[in-house]
């Protein structure tokens, strides 16, 4: 099962659990790696592969509940596959866009999107510009300050000759796209003469060399024919990365820093607009931690003419901010939690009294049907007096 040197241990007949021994070769002493193997119940799988399986499965995922009872913000999406995360989006969707997935960027309102779309790292701007429908584009930053600009159509695979016809970039043959731009044979040999995969066609500018036009040439759109030359000396001259070069030379250390400027003002908007959004409806334990480890400034606390809920919601969040801190107002909070809590579970009770009126004579008998053990205003239905 595990190779010729397995050794398989002590297992059920039934499958429900195995442990293997395996010997460690060229570890010395008879060093073995354990395995166990535990069925998960009713496990499901999510494929992550490719970018149609990104959206598929983030969508199933979010899909897992529902029931509308469940799901408070008044929100509702057009279409269930659009995704932004840690992202500002000044743009309003509508039913003609789908299967969109925006992650740590900034998309002006000047931007127009259509569907199928994978969009990353995208930094401030203030650019009109339009992506034509399956155009992706990430910015990937590198070296202290640049941005390596990656376009990719949705379903490209990176893999084949980049001279074969059948080898495509930017949802079309890759040889087409430089043919567009007016590029000589001599300058086509000298970038595509191998594995699109190694071919150095990611341009790494900063981000005040970057404009919407220079962009718009490379995705494909209207431009000027001057421009367009002048775009394509840019475009020559600047440093390029292939698909492996990126993977080689990304600053991690930056993208993570830019990530964690994105989480906060996510979870500063997120507060901000809680009538509108989840936030409420987070780990509201998480969200305190959130908060207490990045030092951002608490939301203001809902009105009192706000639902009811959300204030409930609220006091927790607050109870749980102070709760490592050992300060008394994480105990005042979680006391006005349950009493705001009381209050609106009596209130109904309050605006409505019952005056109940015996309707049965004297020496009549009334029989009721309950389960064996009901639990009665404090008194239990097994017991006296009942």
């Amino acid at each position: 099962m595990l190779g010729s040197n397995s050794e398989q241990g002590p297992g059920k007949e039934n499958g429900k659990r195995w442990k293997c021994n395996i010997a460690g070769e060229g570890l010395g002493g008879g060093n073995k790696l354990s395995a166990r193997i535990v069925p998960l119940e009713q496990a499901e799988f999510y494929h992550f592969g490719n970018n149609a399986d990104l959206l598929r499965s983030t969508s199933l995922l979010h899909n897992r509940v529902m029931d509308q009872r469940e799901i408070w913000h008044k929100k509702i999406k057009p279409n269930p596959d659009i995704f932004v995360q840690n992202s500002k989006t000044n743009i309003s969707f509508d039913g003609s866009n789908s299967s969109i997935w925006i992650e740590n960027s900034d998309i002006h309102d000047g931007w127009r999107l259509h569907d199928h779309h994978i969009i990353t790292g995208v930094p401030e701007n203030k650019w009109k510009i339009e992506l034509k429908a399956g155009i992706c584009l990430d910015f990937v930053p590198v070296e202290k300050n640049k941005l390596c600009i990656r376009p990719y159509g949705f379903d490209d695979t990176f893999r084949g000759k980049a001279t074969d016809g059948s080898t495509r970039w930017l949802n079309r043959p890759m040889g087409k796209w430089f043919a567009e731009r007016n590029f000589s044979s001599g300058e086509i040999r000298s970038i595509c003469n191998q594995d699109i995969y190694d071919c150095n066609i990611f341009p790494v500018l900063g981000k005040d060399e970057i404009c919407e036009g220079f962009l718009q040439w490379i995705i494909e759109g209207e431009w000027d024919v001057k421009l367009g030359e002048r775009y394509k000396k840019l475009w020559l001259k600047s440093k390029r990365f292939s698909a492996s070069e990126i993977i080689k030379n990304e600053n991690l250390s930056r993208l993570a820093e830019l990530r964690k400027i994105k989480i906060k003002k996510s979870l500063l908007a997120l507060a901000r607009n809680h009538q509108q959004s989840i936030f409420y409806q987070l780990d509201l334990k998480q969200a305190a931690k959130e908060f207490r480890t990045r030092k951002l400034k608490l939301p203001e606390e809902p009105g009192k003419g706000e639902e009811l809920m959300n204030r409930i919601h609220d006091l927790m969040f607050r109870s749980a901010y102070y709760e490592n801190k050992k300060n008394k107002k994480s105990k005042a909070f979680s006391d006005q939690t349950f009493t705001l809590l009381r209050k609106g579970m009596l209130e109904n009770l309050r605006n409505c009294k019952l005056r109940p009126v015996m309707s049965v004579k004297k020496d009549q008998i009334l029989w009721g049907r309950s389960p064996l053990r009901l639990d009665l205003a404090g008194g239990w239905t097994d017991t006296p007096p009942y």
